[in-house]
C-alpha cells in the first residue's frame, strides 16, 4: 500500500478542513471526509487498511458529510476509500492521535495530557499527570513506550521523558534544564526512535536565534537517556529516521538534509520552492516527501534520497486545493 500518501487539507472553500489520499505516482486526490470543521492530524494504521483522525462527533451511522459542529470532538477511524467510519471515543481537545506500531493502540493528547486506548477506544490509560504537560511524542517501535515531549511548570521546565503503555512513572531522560532555559521556555521535540528501539532522537531549543527562527540541536541517545550526543545545529523544523536507522532527515534553513549518524556527515539533497514544514520517509528509504508553502498555496513534493530534485506530487489541477497542515504520511 505504499503508493498512497495521506494529508489534512483547509483549502476548501467553505474553510473545512478535510482529511485526503493521494497515488504517489499520479492520479488526483481522493478526499475522505466532507464539510468536517475540524478534522487534523490523520494517520496511517500500521498495515495501511485504516486512518484515524481527529474531528467533531458525529451519530453513528451517520453520513460522513453530515458532521455537526458544537457537539465535542471524537477520534475517528475510516478505509483509505472512505467507507467503514467509525467513531473510536469522545475526548476533550484532541489535537494529535498516532498508531501503535503494532497497530493494537491509539496514543492521543487530548486537553495537554497523553492517553493509550485500544484501537477500539476501550481501555483508555492516561499517561501524564496533573504537573505534567504533553506537547508531542513518539512510538517506540515494541509499542511499549513512548517518548514524550513535555513541561513540568516553572519549577522543572521541558524535557523528554519515556512512560510505558501501561501507566506508571515518567522517567525523564534528558539534563534538567537551568532557570535561564526554564525562564525562556527552551522546548524539546521528539524526532523518533531508532527502528532497532535502542535510540532516540530529539531537538532542543537552544535560546538563540537566526532573525526570528529559533536556533536548535539534534540530539541523538540511547532510549535511557546516557551516551547523549549532538549530531547537528540549525534551523530544524522536523526530523525523521530513515527506515535503515542510518540516518535522521531534517528540515533546516538548507532545505532537506539528510545526516548519517556516523560521522555527522550532512548532505542536502534538494530543497522545493516555498518553506518546508513536514516531512516522510518512503518505507524503501530511497524517496523523501515534504510539504512546501509559497505564494501558490501548500504543495507536495517527492525527492530521490541521492538526488534527482523535487517533483511536484499532484497535476496542475490537483495541486489548486492541496494544502497540507503537517498530517502527510506515506501509507504502510
Amino acid at each position: 500500500r505504499g503508493d498512497l500518501i495521506l494529508y489534512t487539507s483547509d483549502s476548501a472553500a467553505d474553510g473545512s478542513r478535510e482529511i485526503h489520499v493521494i497515488p504517489v505516482n499520479g492520479g488526483g486526490p481522493r478526499r475522505l471526509t466532507r464539510n468536517s470543521p475540524q478534522g487534523h492530524s490523520a494517520a496511517w494504521s500500521p498495515r495501511g487498511g485504516r486512518i484515524a483522525f481527529i474531528a467533531p462527533k458525529l451519530a453513528q451511522g451517520s453520513a460522513p458529510d453530515s458532521w455537526s459542529r458544537g457537539r465535542g470532538v471524537a477520534i475517528w477511524t475510516v478505509d483509505p476509500t472512505g467507507r467503514r467510519l467509525r467513531r473510536v471515543r469522545a475526548m476533550d481537545d484532541p489535537w494529535q492521535v498516532q498508531w501503535s506500531p503494532d497497530g493494537r493502540r491509539l496514543a492521543v493528547i487530548a486537553d495537554a495530557d497523553l492517553y493509550v486506548m485500544r484501537r477500539d477506544g476501550s481501555s483508555l490509560v492516561r499517561l501524564t499527570t496533573d504537573t505534567v504537560g504533553a506537547i508531542d511524542f513518539a512510538w517506540s517501535p515494541d509499542s511499549r513506550r513512548l517518548m514524550v515531549s513535555e513541561w513540568r511548570g516553572d519549577r522543572i521546565g521541558a524535557g523528554i521523558s519515556v512512560v510505558s503503555v501501561r501507566g506508571g512513572e515518567l522517567r525523564r531522560i534528558t539534563r534538567p534544564q537551568t532557570r535561564t532555559q526554564i525562564e525562556d521556555e527552551q522546548l524539546f521535540w521528539p524526532a523518533g526512535w531508532a527502528p532497532n528501539g535502542r535510540q532516540v532522537a530529539f531537538v532542543r531549543e537552544t535560546g538563540r536565534y537566526v532573525g526570528d527562527a529559533p536556533v536548535f540541536l539534534l540530539i541523538v541517545a540511547n532510549a535511557d537517556g546516557s551516551h547523549a550526543k549532538q549530531l547537528a545545529r540549525g534551523l530544524f523544523e522536523d526530523g525523521r529516521w530513515s527506515p535503515d536507522g542510518r540516518r535522521i532527515a531534517v528540515i533546516s534553513e538548507l532545505g532537506i538534509e539528510v545526516i548519517q549518524l556516523h560521522g555527522n556527515r550532512r548532505r542536502t539533497v534538494g530543497n522545493p520552492p516555498g518553506l518546508e514544514f513536514a516531512l516522510a520517509w518512503s518505507g524503501s528509504g530511497k524517496d523523501i516527501l515534504t510539504a512546501s508553502s509559497g505564494v501558490s498555496g501548500t504543495r507536495l513534493f517527492v525527492t530521490r534520497v541521492r538526488g534527482d530534485g523535487f517533483q511536484p506530487l499532484s497535476t496542475r489541477r490537483a495541486a489548486r486545493f492541496v494544502g497540507v497542515r503537517g498530517d502527510q504520511r506515506w501509507a504502510p
